[in-house]
């Protein structure tokens, strides 16, 4: 592991993606603390300030435990508050213990605020932010009266209380903003989502309503070629309802699992006994375009293997297998049926289907193998999403 993945991990259990940013801007802000509380240590050690070196010490082993710790031990809410704890205890200390850097308290002044409202929110954040207040008030005071004796003046610590107190109601308004429009955008992700599951839902319904119409109608058409070509139909519409479903039921409507969808297509498909279809299916995610194309190809090849390789319905295997190899993947139908002449050109309407979805996938080749009496195999390689 790189260093760069070290000082970014943030392996914290059950976070979502939005926790998970702030976990790594945790991670990268105790790490540049502990850098400069160790440089400051050393300073104040040479100096012979004693007081602010035990604390800047101790607060940098509390920020190396929490580090080394946080992954497996102390969660991502404990951790954000042992380091704001140790941040408040060294912003107000740097105003009242004398140290070799001094100044340093003027940089805390500057992070401690925003780190307030971006880990802790709006309410926590000014729960916490009026606990700073109080302490910064407790060191006008100390100024005042000199319990202890004071570093800066009672005018410049009421300036500098004052202006903590402006930036943090500053940050506190435009907090509440931000989270807000983040709610509402949360809100508008989610409307979007259940109407387009609502779509993919009447979708399928208005197919189902068509596969029964011709269900219907085919039963008028004696002929038998007329008849087939009403079931191919049907099988067609059958196999994008069945992805409007998938669509519809999964988590994601963006994407889908076609080790799911194309076991739905070929139990679908499978009209008879007689004909075995094993399977073998890894799981690869597709876009709905090319699950759609994915499908019917599968589809318009099981369709002609049933009806050209196994003409009769005789006993028989169809093999079906979708492998996932590192950037393309393979989609191989391979039936030990008749075969045919592939040298010949045969104008079939499954065929030029084949060809034409073949073509709409990305990077996709199409292999087709064929001898009289040993078995076609059809061997699709295309890419997944980009």
């Amino acid at each position: 592991m790189t260093l760069k993945e070290k000082i970014l991990q943030s392996d914290y259990k059950h976070l979502s993606s939005k926790d998970q940013f702030k976990a790594k801007i945790l991670n990268l802000y105790i790490l540049l603390a502990i850098m400069i509380m160790i440089v400051d240590v050393a300073g104040s050690i040479q100096e012979g300030y004693i007081a602010m070196s035990i604390i800047e010490g101790a607060s940098a082993v509390i920020y190396i435990l929490t580090y080394s710790l946080s992954y497996h031990t102390i969660s991502f809410q404990n951790s954000k508050y042992i380091v704001l704890s140790v941040i408040t205890l060294l912003f107000t200390s740097a105003l009242s213990i004398p140290s070799e850097n001094p100044q340093l308290a003027f940089f805390w002044i500057s992070t401690l605020p925003i780190y307030l409202f971006f880990f802790l929110g709006t309410y926590q954040g000014l729960r916490w932010t009026f606990v700073v207040i109080v302490l910064l008030l407790i060191t006008v005071l100390n100024s005042y009266f000199e319990w202890i004796k004071p570093l800066y003046s009672v005018d410049l610590l009421s300036q500098i209380t004052l202006g903590y107190a402006a930036i943090s109601y500053l940050l506190y308004i435009l907090e509440g903003k931000r989270k807000r429009y983040e709610e509402n955008l949360d809100k508008a992700n989610k409307d979007k989502e259940a109407l387009i599951k609502i779509i993919h839902h009447r979708t399928k319904n208005n197919m189902q309503v068509m596969i029964g119409l011709l269900d219907m109608q085919s039963l008028r058409v004696e002929e038998p070629h007329c008849k087939q070509l009403f079931y191919s139909h049907v099988d067609r519409l059958k196999t994008m309802s069945i992805l409007h479903e998938h669509l519809y039921n999964g988590i994601d409507y963006e994407t889908i699992d076609m080790s799911y969808l194309l076991k739905d297509v070929i139990n679908n498909i499978k009209k008879s006994l007689s004909v075995t279809i094993t399977h073998n299916l890894s799981s690869v995610r597709l876009s709905m375009r090319d699950a759609t194309n994915l499908s019917l190809i599968l589809n318009e090849a099981l369709t002609n293997a049933l009806n050209h390789a196994y003409p009769n319905r005789e006993e028989g295997i169809i093999e079906i297998n979708l492998k996932n190899r590192e950037e393309k993947h393979q989609l191989i139908i391979k039936d030990e049926g008749c075969g045919y002449d592939t040298q010949k050109s045969y104008r079939t309407l499954g065929l030029s289907l084949i060809n034409s979805l073949v073509s709409s996938l990305q990077n996709s080749t199409l292999d087709i193998t064929s001898t009289i009496d040993h078995g076609t195999t059809i061997t699709i390689t295309f890419t997944g999403i980009e």
